[in-house]
């Protein structure tokens, strides 16, 4: 989803609005830390929608909007308060929103896995 949203579609967009001092070029990406990072992110969500017995696609989306828009605010304000890697507030929300669309659909992913794959 992080490929599509932010390498296809918003490409262009967030060519110009952020400090280019610390992004890597494709070529130099380590690709093994993100794949570890969205890994994580996936454990995490099944950890919390099983702890919270979440088992269907629609309440999945919806926890996952909610998880990500608070997982998007807290980590996209702290970046815009300490570094100067957003060249304004704009993109701030453009990555906030960009987020939530990516969490509800793993959201909505790992409760439909749950509701195929019940547990006791």
């Amino acid at each position: 989803m992080g490929w599509l949203i932010y390498g296809i579609i918003l490409a262009n967009y967030a060519a110009g609005q952020g400090n280019s001092e610390f992004m890597r070029p494709m070529s130099e990406m380590k690709w093994w830390a993100l794949i570890i990072s969205n890994l994580c992110c996936g454990f995490l969500f099944a950890f919390i929608f099983d702890w919270s017995k979440i088992r269907s696609l629609s309440s999945g989306a919806a926890k996952g909007a909610i998880l990500g828009l608070l997982l998007a605010i807290a980590t996209d304000l702290g970046l815009y308060s300490m570094y100067t890697m957003f060249s304004g507030f704009a993109p701030v929300i453009v990555d906030i929103v960009s987020s939530v669309v990516m969490f509800t659909m793993t959201g909505a992913l790992v409760g439909w896995i749950f509701s195929r794959y019940p547990r006791a």
